[in-house]
């Protein structure tokens, strides 16, 4: 028969079948291609011989989708992507075997031509030519949304070439995949395709946390990789893996719109808050001065880190991050210093420290005014000699380090008010970088709800539903406390509810509360803010908190529960 479908994405048996009958395709074992993805309905969707060719007949309640679009019953021609929850396959017309195969961009421009033949080298078992396989990854590729395709090319890659997982990395981000963020980082570079094997080119604790027994590397765009990996007891990667894995990266690299865009820096936004915010990072970067994020809680102060070692000179090296208010005073001299073995009960190791792990890249002090005050003297001790002492250590060892804090404390008052030491103060507030709250950019709101669901869906491997018009309006008319980190817990809460689209109905926003004529804010609301603040500070510790505002426990579990306070 001249039809079959080829599995380029997900997990599937068999990988390849002849459509030479009605096929159905689900969960249930007992279909004739057995879907392993728990989102798959048990009967998904059936596969039917028309004419001379064949439909698809959707019979799910997530959808099956062909090219992109959502069908209940679709006509498919040579080379469309049949997409059933996260697993995708290919049409393919036997007869075109052998001749040319073309990859069209959104706009119909070819980007790729290649033939067929070529990948004759390259195959495993009874499974189609990888390079063909590749080829039809780009064809879905080619109709996926943008902010999903990253997500789907790792996943494809990970079929393709059977590895245990595969990620876009990009300056040391992965923008897509299943793979710890460390291993993704030291996978990626260079500028050509490269097979990496455990003893010749794997080495380290990295590797061996990791279990990792052979690698593959591919320059996608600039300076964006496509990596994957087998685990230690599999067998390694060959050369044909490898040229299929070139072929996939060179072709997708087109599709990803890697260079010039607005999300250079990972953060969404057209306003001009967000724009001002961009230039300044862009300018920054390349300095070596401290710098201080300044912002509310959930704005994404983090984001900003991220983007400044990305664009600085030290992009190649770490960037460790450490979050002040989570480390005890007691321990946090261990942990950023390190310590020699037997320097302490516990110590059955040397380890190097957070500041020594990022020497030659950034430190990132989150939440740095949580530090206690001896805490505080100690780091400044480093700064200024920009060498640490080990804990049970006599000799200091160098440390270079570019420092970035964040906090959403006013610094200058804690100063004033004798809980912040004025010359740390002084020593990293050199440059200020102030990142704007929710409120005062709502213009992106469209886009960032968008995007934040796209992220989203990517992650559960799912097409990400659209916003509906109502869904939207009652994202602008709340306050956003929490900004960008309480939008994208509302719409992960509302991505589980909904299918297609997310309607007002899903997104279980809390009523706004009610304020005074002119919008000068009510006394409950003053006093919900207040308890909310000393319950931030405290780290959602109710005692302590009530401590802090002088009421008792039983006073402020009743507030709470009359604000419908949420920590978020």
């Amino acid at each position: 028969m001249p039809w079959r479908l080829v599995l380029i994405r997900g997990e599937a048996v068999p990988h390849e079948i002849a459509v030479d009958a009605t096929l159905e395709l689900g969960r249930d074992p007992g279909c004739d291609v057995r879907l392993m993805d728990v989102d798959c309905s048990r009967v998904h969707a059936v596969i039917e011989r028309e004419g001379d060719g064949i439909a698809v007949v959707d019979r799910s309640r997530n959808g099956t989708f062909v090219d992109g679009a959502r069908v209940e019953r679709a006509t498919v021609a040579d080379g469309a992507i049949v997409a059933l929850g996260t697993v995708a396959f290919a049409v393919v017309d036997s007869r075109r075997a052998g001749a040319a195969t073309r990859v069209v961009d959104d706009a119909g421009g070819a980007l790729v031509e290649t033939q067929a033949r070529d990948a004759r080298a390259w195959t495993r078992g009874d499974a189609p030519d990888l390079l063909e396989r590749a080829h039809a990854v780009c064809r879905e590729l080619g109709s996926a949304e943008p902010a999903r395709r990253a997500a789907i090319l790792a996943a494809a890659a990970t079929t393709l070439v059977g590895a245990h997982g595969a990620a876009v990395v990009r300056r040391g981000a992965t923008l897509g995949g299943r793979m710890a963020a460390r291993l993704a980082r030291r996978l990626a570079g260079g500028d050509r395709a490269r097979l990496l094997l455990l003893g010749r080119d794997l080495v380290g604790r990295t590797i061996a946390a990791e279990a990792v027994g052979s690698a593959l590397s591919a320059p996608l765009a600039g300076d964006a990789h496509l990596v994957a990996v087998r685990a230690l007891d599999a067998e390694p990667f060959a050369e044909r893996e490898l040229a299929a894995f070139a072929c996939l990266a060179a072709e997708a690299a087109a599709f990803l719109a890697l260079r010039g865009t607005e999300d250079d820096l990972g953060m969404a936004g057209t306003s001009q808050a967000m724009r001002d915010l961009r230039a300044r990072i862009r300018r920054v970067a390349p300095s070596d001065a401290a710098v201080l994020i300044t912002g509310e809680t959930g704005v994404g102060k983090e984001l900003v880190a991220q983007a400044l070692h990305a664009l600085s000179g030290r992009a190649d090296a770490p960037l460790i991050a450490v979050n002040c208010a989570a480390i005890s005073g007691t321990l946090f001299e261990a942990e950023l210093f390190g310590h020699e073995r037997g320097a302490f009960t516990g110590a059955d190791q040397a380890r190097p420290g957070r500041i020594r792990a990022a020497h030659g890249g950034t430190l990132f002090l989150d939440e740095v005014g949580e530090l206690p005050m001896e805490s505080q003297a100690k780091l400044l001790r480093v700064l200024q000699d920009g060498q640490v002492t080990p804990v049970g250590g006599e000799r200091a060892v160098p440390a270079d380090v570019r420092l970035v804090c964040a906090t959403n404390r006013d610094l200058g008052r804690e100063v004033e008010a004798g809980r912040f030491r004025a010359d740390l103060y002084y020593r990293i507030d050199v440059i200020r970088l102030r990142v704007p709250p929710l409120g005062e950019r709502r213009d992106d709101l469209p886009e960032l709800a968008t995007r934040l669901i796209a992220r989203a869906a990517e992650e559960q491997g799912r097409p990400a539903p659209a916003l509906d018009a109502a869904a939207l309006a009652a994202l602008g008319a709340q306050d956003w406390p929490g900004n960008v980190r309480q939008l994208d817990n509302a719409l992960r809460r509302a991505l589980v509810m909904a299918e297609t689209t997310i309607g007002r109905d899903h997104l279980d926003l809390a009523p706004a509360r009610p304020t005074a004529a002119g919008g000068f804010p009510t006394l409950a609301e003053i006093e919900a803010e207040h308890v909310r603040a000393a319950l931030t500070r405290t780290g959602w510790n109710k005692s302590e908190a009530a401590r802090l505002l002088g009421i008792s426990r039983p006073t402020i579990l009743k507030k709470i529960a009359d604000y419908g306070l949420t920590r978020l």
